[in-house]
């Protein structure tokens, strides 16, 4: 067995590493003082964010509409925190985000539906929890659009599609 300090000396060794692992991450972080996350002033180039996975900007972009749904919801409603994470839930589903995007589709620019339909065909690790395939590929091209926006800093875009209301034509 080994000597009980040397396995203390390890065991603070394993932590003061995994500390400085968080910390070195954390500290590349910048906020931006409004209500929603953004890097400093950072913002990606259209060739860097294409360049970027399909999955990668759908992971984002599921960040930022969740973010962007909370906010609206905490800001708008008297309701409590287990009320507003169902309501955020509906909204931010699988089944909600491909109506959106299918109501969505004809204000968006032809670079966005570049973006939406490579995540949208692009092959998934994970499957479909409660919709279908078709809801499920329609829900990462709107997540991938979103993050697209997010990260070349178009925060007037994303925030008109994020707000756009489809007006009724009855």
């Amino acid at each position: 067995m080994r000597n009980k300090k040397i396995i203390e000396k390890d065991i603070y060794y394993f932590i003061v590493k995994k500390i400085n692992l968080c910390y070195n991450t954390i500290s590349k972080i910048k906020y931006y003082r409004g209500g929603v996350l953004f890097k400093d002033g950072e913002k990606l180039s259209v060739e860097k964010a294409k360049s970027l996975s399909s999955i990668v900007l759908a992971f984002v972009g599921d960040a930022v509409h969740t973010l962007f749904v909370r906010e609206n919801l905490a800001t708008k409603s008297d309701a409590k925190t287990g009320e507003l994470n169902k309501l955020s839930s509906t909204i931010v589903c699988a089944k909600a985000q491909a109506k959106r995007i299918d109501e969505l589709l004809e204000i968006l620019t032809e670079e966005e539906i570049a973006v939406f339909k490579r995540a949208r065909n692009a092959k998934k690790g994970a499957k479909a929890k409660n919709a279908s395939v078709v809801e499920y590929n329609k829900a990462t091209g709107f997540e991938a659009v979103i993050g697209f926006l997010y990260l070349t800093g178009n925060y007037e875009r994303l925030e008109y599609l994020l707000n756009y209301e489809v007006k009724d034509e009855n």
